[in-house]
């Protein structure tokens, strides 16, 4: 399965449930702007504030919420490379006019804006004032220097600092997963260790759905075969494993489709119904393939690889005997 920008797109699916926000935002806003805010009525509003320059920094995730009378939009700012932004300031000033320049442009009131920077790469994020930047600035400058200033929700850190910090399963299972997605030694690792969150989520049906995602999400970012992590899921629980077996056959099925279409493709000149054939069977094959690769990892005989996904056995042993003539 091919997914574009895979961490953009699960921060969106996640972040865009209220009440994963709002666990966040109960545990990193400051005490004085958490005290102002009636986390009840936020209310996701439309997307598309950005420009395409801005894509790749921006989440695109806009929110209202109440603090008293007025109404103060939150933007919530996703930064998902490897290393922190040098100058994240100026990115979230130009996102601030888009979204001012957005509201002058509809005739609506201007609102006063709370960014919010979620990080979770592998270096420390080292959050500075925007005068740092600036060195010595004279007192009779100060008023005239900006302070683009941001909350940061820094998930670098171990599970340990970050979890007991959030109050519900979901957004616990949320941080888990964009800290240790592209840290493919720890992951089995902190998966187990955190398995009860995974089983709580796993009792209900939305949980269930939301364990389907998680799966699809690492099998694209952590570079694990997707057997082993349906182990991973096997280990932690039966209702896990079904979920995250639901979401593996979407990515089968998928896959055989896309099969289909490069068949169909070959097809216009081979033949309409040949093409779709060879394109099937082709992708049957190297589905398989990889099925029986990755579950030798983990030591199933091939008895067990058969009747785990339902494959003749004479297949499974042939695709066992060229696996291991090839690498022998």
């Amino acid at each position: 399965m091919d997914i574009e920008n895979p961490h953009d797109k699960f921060f969106k699916e996640t972040f865009s449930r209220l009440d994963i926000l709002t666990d966040f935002l109960r545990a990193y806003l400051p005490s004085d702007v958490l005290q102002a805010l009636d986390l009840t009525t936020l209310v996701r509003e439309a997307d598309s504030f950005t420009d395409g320059d801005l894509g790749e920094h921006f989440a695109d995730l806009v929110f209202t919420v109440l603090s008293g009378r007025k109404s103060v939009t939150i933007t919530v700012l996703l930064e998902h490379k490897s290393y922190y932004e040098e100058y994240p300031h100026f990115q979230i000033n130009q996102y601030l006019l888009n979204l001012w320049a957005h509201q002058v442009k509809g005739k609506k009131p201007l609102t006063t804006i709370l960014p919010i920077v979620v990080y979770h790469g592998h270096r420390r994020w080292k959050k500075r004032p925007l005068a740092a930047y600036l060195g010595s600035t004279p007192a009779f400058m100060l008023p005239f220097t900006p302070t683009f200033d941001y909350v940061l929700i820094d998930l670098s850190t171990a599970p340990e600092t970050v979890l007991p910090k959030l109050q519900t399963d979901f957004a616990r299972l949320t941080a888990l997963l964009l800290q240790n997605s592209r840290r493919k030694k720890l992951l089995a690792q902190r998966m187990e260790q955190h398995a009860d969150v995974v089983r709580n989520i796993a009792e209900t049906v939305l949980g269930q759905q939301f364990i389907g995602t998680a799966f699809i999400y690492l099998s694209v970012t952590s570079g694990i075969e997707k057997t082993e992590l349906l182990a991973i899921f096997r280990r932690i629980s039966t209702r896990a494993d079904n979920s995250a077996m639901t979401a593996y056959e979407q990515i089968l099925q998928e896959g055989i489709e896309r099969g289909i279409e490069r068949g169909i493709e070959r097809g216009i000149e081979r033949g309409i119904e040949r093409g779709i054939k060879q394109g099937i069977e082709l992708e049957k094959r190297n589905a398989a393939i990889r099925m029986v690769r990755g579950a030798l990892t983990i030591g199933m005989d091939a008895k067990t690889i058969a009747d785990t996904f339902d494959l003749p056995l004479t297949d499974v042993i042939t695709i066992i005997d060229q696996i291991r003539q090839k690498t022998a």
